[in-house]
């Protein structure tokens, strides 16, 4: 990460782009920083001044507090698949999706599988 300034690094950092790697002969070589620019508009996000990555870094910060669920979550059928979801206030719960309908979580120390929703 010769000549990369560190907003920019983390910025691709975030966004999956890798700011550098080994070619086939195992030379280590540092992506340049107009090809990361490149890259991460490509995704959407304008990374060509130091105020557009700080403006970038902290939409980037909000959009992960302020989205509910995930984007995707992956489950077998009739299987329980715990994931992470933000919450306004009060006790988290159990959503069923597919079905519409929530359930209260059980305490910690209630470790016993949960019946099916």
């Amino acid at each position: 990460m010769a000549d990369t300034s560190p907003s920019l690094g983390e910025l691709a950092r975030r966004y999956g782009v890798a700011i550098e790697y080994h070619d086939w002969t195992g030379k280590h070589i540092d992506v340049p920083e107009a090809t990361l620019v490149a890259v991460l508009a490509a995704l959407g996000v304008q990374a060509g001044t130091e105020d557009e990555r700080s403006a970038a870094l902290a939409a980037h910060e909000r959009e992960h507090w302020t989205r509910a669920l995930p984007p995707t979550i992956v489950a077998r059928e009739d299987s329980e698949a715990p994931f992470w979801v933000h919450v306004t206030h009060g006790e988290p719960g159990v959503v069923d999706p597919a079905r519409g309908r929530q359930r209260a979580r059980r305490s910690a120390s209630a470790r016993e599988p949960h019946p099916a929703i």
